[in-house]
């Protein structure tokens, strides 16, 4: 159960919706306005899955391009196990003052206990320093997210509300 002096908000949408581009916009507003924003986002670059570290704008490919090596397998992907452990690490490592703090995306690999598990369960307990959390979960996974993480959730928004997170 995370934290009670955190906000939490979910941003929810279909696949491939346009979610993460306009958390990127509305990053881009906050910065100006003097807010930090830590995290990362899940962006498609070139038809690639990356993850996209907010605060430093360090990249890198989430897909495993070698089919040959060991990979987390959902659906048609196969996940580097390699960078997801980098953003695990940027999970456990997140001990500087956010006010918003932003995990794209947590979906069926956490779920299944995979994926950015057991990083994010532990972040989602012991951080401290995040006033507002933004979780982006697709449209039909919100409730079983809820439930698995017993979030206490302020506001489910759409990517059109996004001016709904103070």
């Amino acid at each position: 159960m995370p934290s009670t002096d955190c906000n939490i908000y979910i941003v929810t949408g279909e696949i491939q919706s346009g979610k993460s581009t306009e958390l990127l916009k509305w990053i881009s507003e906050k910065e100006k306005e003097g807010m930090s924003v830590g995290g990362f986002l899940n962006v498609v670059i070139d038809g690639k899955k990356w993850f996209h570290d907010i605060s430093t704008h360090d990249r890198w490919l989430m897909e495993e391009e070698d089919q040959k090596n060991n990979a987390i397998k959902i659906g048609r992907y196969a996940f580097s196990f390699a960078a997801f452990a980098r953003a695990k690490k940027l999970l456990v490592c997140s001990k500087n003052y956010f006010d918003y703090f932003i995990i794209d995306e947590i979906g069926k690999l956490e779920l299944k206990q995979k994926g950015l598990e057991s990083s994010l369960s532990k972040f989602l307990v012991t951080q401290t320093c995040v006033k507002n959390l933004i979780l982006v979960v697709r449209k039909q996974l919100v409730d079983e997210v809820i439930k698995a993480y017993q979030l206490t959730v302020k506001e489910i928004i759409v990517k059109e509300g996004l001016d709904q997170i103070k």
